[in-house]
């Protein structure tokens, strides 16, 4: 197979491309130009080799100003960050490439049976690279239109030059480039959607009233422009963008196919195979805002290799399943009372020697053997802390014994358990019975724990639990838990239950010598009475499972399911496709596979392995294919899977699938209520987790690695809640259809006991699981700024950081990120600067340094506004400043303390005093935050990066949503909105 090699007509370029590509229109990486694949040279190139992303030259700074007053470059640079984001432009042709040759694999054994040597043991890749390119209908999914692209041919008006000249190119001409901008170089041509982003990213910057800034990096300030002058600019380049608009509106939003994302790939499995997935064995999902963003994702020979292995072993695994029998449910309970083992045997030996040390007889008088002697001898043993600390345990609960268990306050060997033999195609009910000593008010609660192959040291917790009852009235509670299938079979798994502690990273948990967060109050707080597992209990049977129960594969011979192996083939390929026709040449050569491997000796059960290996490893599973026809629109079968992936990231059900094939999805209002009915299903958490957590930029959140020695509070549970409370409230948003300014400000939170009573709030009978709850007047919680996660996200070294708290807001819900920071900035903290000096000082300081000013007052004083609630979202009056341990004390002071001053204000001048008055400033700023939140889904849904082109349509659908002023910007009716689009339902 060779690949051709040809210059890009536009920037000169050697590109590469695969000769399935040949007369298909693709666009250069380098100046993305539209361009025809032509052969000019022939290299011989591995089927799955990747190829290097070629880089053009970086072009030269001129060393001096020319007398050109506006060059006419066609790749200017980037305005800010948001353009950059929404205009680089990733390797295409490696895409391309990747894609092209994942389609062989996709019709791995589309060859003749001739082909196929009955003993053959080359291996699956040598298998794909003898039959690579046979089918080309995938290229041409991937390869784009040969219709040129549309041009806009405009040019900016003169009349706004002189504003320029006036106002602007002090800081943004050839010398100064300040934010990464140099307007004199700037092309004055408009012919693509790229031009047209740049220009609108400025005139963004003008309407908000950021630029001119009023204040300069030297402190001065700045000439402004009159608000007739301004009005003038703003309407001219309005009204040119408008135009542009106009005439791109064909050319830009171009959709790029995309294969499943981890959560869809898991999702898709346990749908189709019945079994729940470990997502840790699965390749990463690509960087970038979205993980659905198609021209972000790339697939090279390894991640092909790594889909195929798993494929194979969910294969294999899910046939193992599929032919046992389904177990009966029941329940088991694990008594605690009389359970101690090892600290009773402990103290039961310390006993024996103090006896021999008080009543001078021998050990053997004791009951002690000569060994134990030799080991417990107080005067020659060493001493042994754990054994020490599990007798002194034992000791102080010995009126607890006879009713249960008293879980350790530092000795992890006294958690209590149960261990399960799980069931990958089952879920479990774990419930816990305990009570709380009297008086106890803030360590009532325990982390649920998983423990297994990709478990931490000492587990991850999934659940927690707000021990409402006594030790005389003990309470119950509940927790689902739904064990995953180990690639290297692991017998059981332990669910184990421990006193809430301070978190950390899962590997390196830290729970010995915890200082309490509740002084005053008993060693060991919390009772256990008994624990149960009740289960196994299943979903219907999963789409594989009947088939080999139709087949009838555990009963029938080897030689009896021959006959069916073809057609058991064609029937799961059609499901694994989503119901998409299945080429008859594919399953013959999955047949043809299929039957070499009977001849070399393999019964049905290892011969099916492969074939099914490879339809969950080809293109028409992994990725979200749709028909090459020439109509724009998509059909009904298509608009199920793109719906069901947006809202479930699976694929449709029986009723969905039902509605395509009649085509009554294609109507309006059956297309809305199907909306509802999939917002409501259970299966839609995917759709808040993986939307609301990647909006939301909670990667941060799981990256953070806080001194947990510190932060007390900072436990496994509040870490595991504070994960789950962006996506629960998202929740609420969607299915009571509330208002997108619920992001700033709501009058209630969405939290379980335990974050309830770390926010401050009445959690009185709130239970374990998350529930929408009233806020009181004065409480300053609400909102997304007010989570736990976000705050913590705005944290580093274990001190707020006004600065990055800041920065989320400006990106996350004004849709406005900053800049990158400019090289070599300077310290920020350097010599004479007071190392127990306030949050709020460090900023000011951050203000008097030239090269940060100008970018940073645009957002570190919106995050000063958060500045009462401390490092992991928790309420402050004051603010405590620690020396860093090991460092010399300052005039003999290891700390400071500080009065919180919250006080901040909006790059538009907006000031406020407190968390209130910020809320208040932003919801000013409402449509905004809307708009963010319609931009992010509308990515998320499409698959594919905002576009100029698309300004339109998130514009005047918030124009509809604000109709209703009472109830504007309306979540739920945003999504309608989404899908109804004309961008949703064509390619």
């Amino acid at each position: 197979m060779s690949d051709i090699k040809f210059k890009c007509v536009g920037c000169g370029l050697e590109l590469q491309a695969p000769e399935e590509l040949l007369d298909a229109f693709i666009r250069c990486d380098s100046c993305n130009t539209k361009q025809q694949v032509t052969r000019s040279a022939e290299v011989d190139l591995g089927l799955l080799s990747e190829v290097p992303v070629q880089k053009s030259p970086q072009k030269k700074k001129a060393q001096n100003k020319t007398n050109t007053k506006f060059k006419k470059d066609p790749n200017p640079k980037g305005i800010s960050k948001k353009t950059t984001k929404r205009t680089k432009q990733k390797n295409w042709l490696l895409a391309f490439i990747c894609l092209a040759a994942f389609a062989g694999a996709a019709y791995w054994l589309s060859i003749r049976n001739n082909q196929l040597d009955a003993t053959s043991t080359s291996s699956p890749k040598t298998q794909v690279a003898a039959i690579a390119g046979v089918m080309k209908a995938v290229s041409s999914n991937v390869a784009e239109s040969s219709q040129p692209p549309v041009l806009a041919d405009l040019t900016i008006p003169s009349s706004i030059e002189p504003f320029f000249e006036n106002y602007c190119y002090s800081c943004h001409d050839e010398f100064s480039e300040k934010g990464d901008l140099n307007l004199e170089d700037l092309s004055r041509k408009i012919t693509n959607a790229t031009d047209a982003t740049h220009w609108q990213d400025i005139l963004d910057q003008m309407n908000s009233g950021e630029m001119p800034p009023k204040i300069s990096k030297s402190k001065k300030k700045v000439k402004q422009p009159t608000k007739e002058e301004l009005s003038a600019s703003i309407g001219d380049l309005t009204e040119v963008l408008f135009q542009a608009q106009e005439k791109l509106q064909d050319s830009g939003g171009e959709k790029v196919i995309r294969y499943l994302t981890r959560i869809e790939y898991e999702v898709t499995i346990k749908e189709l195979m019945g079994i729940k997935l470990d997502a840790e064995k699965l390749p990463d999902d690509a960087g970038g805002r979205f993980d659905t963003i198609g021209k972000d994702q790339s697939f090279t020979s390894r991640r092909f290799e790594k889909y195929f292995s798993f494929a194979q072993d969910v294969s294999r695994t899910a046939l193992y399943w599929a032919l046992k029998p389904r177990s009966k449910s029941k329940v088991e309970r694990k008594e605690f009372a009389n359970s101690e083992g090892k600290s009773k045997k402990v103290y039961e030996s310390h006993q024996k020697v103090q006896r021999v040390i008080n009543e001078g007889i021998t050990p053997a008088e004791a009951g002690l053997t000569e060994k134990q002697w030799e080991k417990l001898n107080p005067k020659t043993a060493p001493f042994n802390g754990v054994r020490k600390g599990q007798r002194e345990y034992y000791e102080r609960n010995m009126a607890i014994h006879s009713k249960g268990r008293m879980l350790s306050h530092d000795l992890l060997v006294e958690s209590v358990g149960v261990i399960i033999k799980p069931d990958p195609r089952a879920h479990y009910k774990i419930r816990f019975c305990g009570g709380v000593v009297d008086g106890v008010q803030t360590r009532r609660f325990v982390r649920v724990m998983r423990k297994g192959r990709y478990s931490g040291k000492h587990g991850i917790a999934f659940a927690s639990f707000h021990i409402e009852g006594s030790i005389g009235n003990p309470s119950v509670h509940e927790a689902y838990y739904k064990p995953s299938y180990k690639p290297k079979k692991i017998k059981h798994d332990f669910v184990h239950i421990l006193e809430d502690k301070r978190g950390g990273p899962s590997s390196e948990q830290m729970y010995h010598h915890y200082k309490p967060i509740e002084p005053g109050v008993p060693k060991d707080t919390i009772f256990a009475k008994w624990m149960e597992l009740e289960g196994p209990f299943y979903d219907e049977k999963s789409i594989f499972e009947q088939l080999v129960e139709r087949y009838k594969v555990k009963t029938a011979k080897d030689h009896q399911l021959d006959a069916i192996a073809e057609e058991f083939l064609s029937e799961f390929s059609k499901e694994a496709f989503r119901q998409k026709t299945v080429p008859s040449k594919f399953i013959s050569g999955l047949h043809a596979y299929y039957q070499s491997k009977r001849k070399a000796g393999l019964g049905f059960q290892e011969a099916i392995i492969d074939p099914l290996a490879m339809i969950l490893s080809s293109s028409h599973f992994l990725y979200l294919l749709e028909p090459d026809e020439k109509s724009k629109n998509l059909d009904a079968l298509s608009l199920a899977n793109r719906l069901s992936y947006f809202l479930w990231s699976s694929p449709p059900d029986e009723e969905l699938f039902s509605l395509a094939k009649t085509g009554m999805l294609l109507k309006a209002d059956v297309l809305e209520q199907q909306v509802d009915r999939l917002l409501k299903h259970p299966k839609a958490d995917s759709f808040f987790k993986g939307f609301m957590s990647q909006w939301m930029h909670l990667k941060r959140f799981d990256a953070l690695t806080l001194d947990s020695k510190r932060l007390l509070h900072r436990t496994d549970g509040m870490i595991e809640a504070s994960q789950r409370e962006p996506s629960e409230f998202f929740k609420v948003l969607v299915r009571e259809n509330l208002s997108a300014s619920n992001l700033i400000d709501s009058d209630f939170v969405t939290v379980n006991a335990l974050l309830a009573k770390k926010y401050g709030l009445n959690h009185k009978n709130l239970g374990d699981d998350f529930q929408k709850v009233k806020l009181p007047g004065n409480s300053p919680r609400g909102g997304v700024m007010t989570q736990a996660a976000f705050l913590s996200m705005g944290t580093m070294g274990n001190r707020t950081s006004p600065v990055i708290r800041g920065a989320l807001v400006k990106e996350i819900l004004l849709n406005d990120p900053p800049p990158p920071p400019p090289p070599n900035v300077p310290e920020l903290i350097h010599e004479g600067v007071d190392p127990l000096a306030s949050v709020r000082t460090l900023v000011e300081l951050h203000q008097e340094k030239a090269q940060c000013a100008s970018c940073h007052a645009r957002f570190d004083f919106i995050g000063l506004g958060l500045e009462n609630f401390n490092a992991i979202g928790m309420w402050r009056d004051k603010e405590l400043v620690r020396l860093p341990s090991g460092t010399k004390p300052i005039k003999n002071k290891r700390k400071k303390v500080y009065d919180i001053d919250a006080s901040g204000s909006l790059p538009n001048g907006d000031t406020f005093k407190d968390i209130f008055g910020l809320k208040k400033a932003l919801m000013a700023q409402k449509r905004q935050v809307a708009g963010s939140l319609l931009e992010g889904l509308f990515c998320y849904a499409m698959g594919r990066d905002f576009s100029f082109t698309d300004r339109p349509f998130i514009q005047q659908t918030l124009n509809e949503l604000e109709v209703d002023k009472a109830n504007e910007y309306q979540v739920r009716d945003m999504i309608k909105k989404i899908i109804s689009s004309k961008a949703f339902q064509r390619k």
